[in-house]
């Protein structure tokens, strides 16, 4: 099976402080200024929200919408993502200078991300759409395919409203938001919004024939073709004329991660990542003890050394007067870093609403640390690779 490799390679602005801004466009517009955030997730100023007229949908909470964009990174675009509309005042105001969203870990983990700190440029190394090899079938099925009664039917939902714009689902057992889950007829896609699923995760997009693959086929696409395609599917389907340019990749969310051979030639580290909600946490040593667990935040601005209050017991560090530190990941080590003592227990916190039980975060691992280094995540093979440039 042979899979399509693009390499796209973006400019980064890197504020004074460290935080991470690239151009995007939303639907075809801007460029806008987005933060990207390892650590953060996916959002869009109200003011970018109102301009393009964005639609909004109501299950998010009383506070805070979401709508469903098209998002571009210079050529690499992903359709039908879900972020929520907020207010990105404040990440204006750290940022020193205008900031229009944020781009987290739902953009990042569809592709295998590079960042160079010091060359400041970012590379997005994706892999093509995973229905594009049964893009026949899967167009048939999205098309004419029965994918409600697979919902209703085998898991129990129910379609509890209906608009010319959307589909309400309701899950059986969850109640936290008026619906659990919506169709968008604009972007064809299925978006869920309860962690307690089996088959979809929140924050992504499933098309009709994803959603058949997941219920049907435990996520096998290949399967979920050869299925439906002897059921008829695929064998009515008209070729769509014309073909997309090679630097215009259009993904989803249900795009397939392929290990990648690194590319840095550079001296390097490679360890495992935990990815807990596809937000990634590494091991790190202080001082040369423990692990602890970190999360790895390129959100995390300024010069000094993040850790908790457990962590600076542990290491007998003064709160009231903390001394430098030695960070170390793998073999990567940096010294005389000045610590600073931060509560990460909003972070245990979120992670337990997630279902990550019995998790103790220690600190983070931000630009003070990552700017000497290139940095490679491969979100599929649960990897981090620092290389000196």
């Amino acid at each position: 099976m042979t899979k399509s490799r693009n390499i796209h390679e973006v400019k980064l602005d890197i504020r004074p402080n460290g935080l991470l801004c690239v151009p995007v466009k939303i639907n075809g517009q801007g460029p806008y200024s987005f933060i990207l955030d390892t650590g953060g997730g996916y959002c869009i100023s109200h003011e970018v929200a109102h301009s393009l007229q964005l639609k909004r949908l109501d299950w998010a909470n009383e506070h805070m919408h979401t709508t469903i964009v098209s998002v571009a990174v210079e050529s690499v675009r992903c359709s039908g993502q879900l972020m929520y509309i907020r207010d990105c005042s404040d990440f204006s105001r750290i940022a020193q200078g205008q900031v229009d969203g944020m781009l987290g870990h739902e953009f990042l983990k569809l592709f295998h991300t590079t960042i160079n700190y010091p060359k400041q440029t970012l590379i997005l190394e994706a892999f093509e759409n995973m229905e594009g090899e049964f893009n026949h079938i899967a167009a048939d099925y999205n098309r004419r395919g029965n994918w409600h009664d697979i919902l209703q039917r085998l898991l129990g939902w129910k379609l509890i409203s209906q608009t010319e714009a959307q589909q309400g689902f309701k899950i059986p057992g969850a109640s936290r938001y008026p619906w659990e889950a919506v169709f968008d007829y604009d972007s064809g896609q299925l978006h869920v919004g309860t962690v307690n699923q089996t088959f979809f995760e929140p924050g992504k997009g499933y098309s009709p024939f994803a959603i058949y693959a997941h219920i049907k086929h435990n996520g096998n696409f290949a399967d979920a073709a050869k299925d439906l395609a002897a059921q008829g599917f695929g064998f009515q389907h008209e070729t769509q004329s014309g073909e997309k340019k090679s630097s215009e990749v259009e993904m989803s969310s249900d795009t397939l991660h392929a290990d990648m051979s690194n590319h840095l030639a550079h001296q390097s580290t490679a360890i495992q990542l935990q990815l807990m909600d596809s937000i990634p946490f590494v091991p790190v040593t202080v001082d040369e003890q423990g692990p602890f667990l970190f999360l790895l935040d390129t959100g995390a601005t300024g010069d000094w050394q993040r850790i908790s209050p457990v962590v600076a017991n542990t290491l007998q560090i003064d709160p009231d007067s903390p001394r430098d530190v030695t960070i170390a990941i793998g073999s990567a080590k940096l010294e005389n870093l000045p610590a600073s003592l931060t509560d990460c227990s909003h972070i245990d916190e979120r992670l337990k609403d997630h279902g990550y039980l019995a998790i103790q975060i220690d600190g983070y691992i931000g630009y003070n640390f990552l700017r000497e280094f290139v940095v490679t995540i491969n979100y599929r093979s649960r990897t981090l690779t620092l290389a000196r440039s």
